[in-house]
């Protein structure tokens, strides 16, 4: 089952909380911009870092076959004890190449703060109402929505 990815374009703006209309919006690295946001409680709670196939829309997305194996990152950003975002970072070996190990092995740390540092740029938004049976929507029901 496909996602139907789309850009900020065909997003109604206008009709979402301002708070998540802010962060949805940033150009800039979300991890820090929820760093001033939670002012001091922000933290990051990983959750995985490990080895595996990406979700079959995930590899699509990073134009990867679906046997291939890439570095995947799951982790909630977190204002103390709430949970803000699930941030689910997929790393094709490629990327990972180029980078070295710097990617990996961050822990409770913020990958924004690495890829920022380094002169990164956030890509446009993209955005997608999970369709019901979607294997990330499951796999945001098996960890408990925020």
């Amino acid at each position: 089952m496909s996602i139907n990815w789309q850009d900020k374009s065909a997003l109604n703006i206008a009709a979402i909380d301002r708070r998540l209309r802010a962060s949805l919006l940033q150009t800039g690295s979300l991890s820090r911009y929820l760093q001033a946001q939670c002012h001091g409680a922000f933290r990051v709670e990983p959750e995985a870092e490990t080895w595996q196939r990406p979700l079959p829309d995930e590899a699509a997305r990073l134009s990867q076959s679906a046997d291939e194996t890439a570095f995947i990152r799951a982790a909630w950003l977190k204002s103390g004890a709430q949970r803000l975002v699930y941030a689910r970072t997929v790393i094709p070996k490629t990327t990972l190449a180029q980078t070295g190990d710097r990617l990996t092995g961050l822990g409770a740390g913020p990958l924004g703060e690495v890829l920022f540092a380094e002169g990164a740029r956030r890509s446009p938004l993209r955005y997608a109402r999970l369709p019901p049976g979607a294997a990330l929507g499951r796999l945001l029901q098996d960890r408990g929505r925020p």
